[in-house]
């Protein structure tokens, strides 16, 4: 069995600055940087995905002849702030649009919201979108974020979701947000705290509620408390969650991450890789 994927990734970024002023936003200039973005892929292999036998179903199921470019437009707008004399430069609004489309779409195979993996476009949700991202830092401690995907092949909003990030630093921080998957007509809010009880223990709770789902019912339902150890962080979760076929599901987990290293994590015998996060 033979497989090959070519691809290329091209960008450039534009800025331009402006004397804004305002004390209401706290707003003490602004700069506003583009980048536009292209990346285009082809795959092609000799036995199709059904074919070939599966060592890893998560590697194998994927390898298919297919092509895809997506064309993308990131938007960030950065201010200063804090005490006079001293202000920093940090993001105000962050807007991004990217539209991507695929050769060899399969709606039994992708029957979810498309979207255009770079690093590892075979894993691509093949389906041709139109995907939309928003954030804007109201202040040190609130953000507010939205996305949506819309799904070309069906006409429709596949998702949208938005959410409040709030800080209160040092101890508190908390989220509020909604989601909503038409494919699944769920509507799903969503409630996450962490709390910092001394410099060795912290307590996270999350609360996923279906609000459609056989009239209302809680996703899921998880608690974890997080022992700070000298080099590393040790988390015990307590998880409930409700099958939609089927008894529910309560699970015990064990997660175990090295200090400075936020998105590496050791659970349950497996090594998982994070998204780093990027600028543009």
């Amino acid at each position: 069995r033979l497989y090959g994927n070519v691809g290329v990734r091209m960008n450039t970024t534009l800025h331009r600055s402006y004397a804004a002023q305002s004390r209401m936003l706290d707003i003490h200039g602004l700069r506003h940087i583009i980048t536009p973005e292209i990346v285009a892929f082809a795959s092609t292999t000799n036995v199709d995905p059904e074919e070939n036998y599966h060592y890893d179903d998560s590697i194998e199921s994927h390898l298919r002849t297919n092509t895809g470019v997506s064309f993308g437009l990131y938007n960030r707008l950065q201010t200063k702030r804090g005490p006079a004399g001293s202000r920093q430069t940090v993001d105000w609004m962050r807007f991004n649009v990217i539209a991507g489309f695929f050769g060899n779409s399969d709606e039994a195979e992708n029957g979810g919201d498309g979207m255009m993996f770079f690093s590892r476009p075979e894993l691509s949700r093949q389906r041709s979108f139109l995907y939309g991202e928003y954030l804007w830092n109201v202040s040190d401690a609130i953000t507010f974020m939205a996305d949506a995907n819309y799904d070309m092949e069906d006409s429709q909003l596949d998702t949208l979701n938005f959410g409040l990030a709030v800080r209160r630093d040092p101890r508190l921080r908390y989220y509020l947000g909604l989601r909503h998957i038409d494919k699944f007509n769920s509507t799903i809010g969503v409630f996450g705290m962490s709390y910092q009880i001394n410099k060795k223990f912290t307590i996270r709770l999350r609360e996923e509620y279906d609000f459609t789902y056989r009239g209302g019912v809680s996703n899921s339902t998880e608690i974890s408390l997080i022992r700070k150890l000298p080099r590393w962080y040790v988390g015990l979760t307590l998880g409930h969650s409700a099958r939609y076929q089927g008894s529910d599901e309560v699970t015990l987990m064990l997660t175990l991450w090295p200090e400075g290293v936020p998105e590496l994590f050791l659970n349950a015998g497996r090594m998982n890789y994070g998204k780093s996060s990027s600028d543009n």
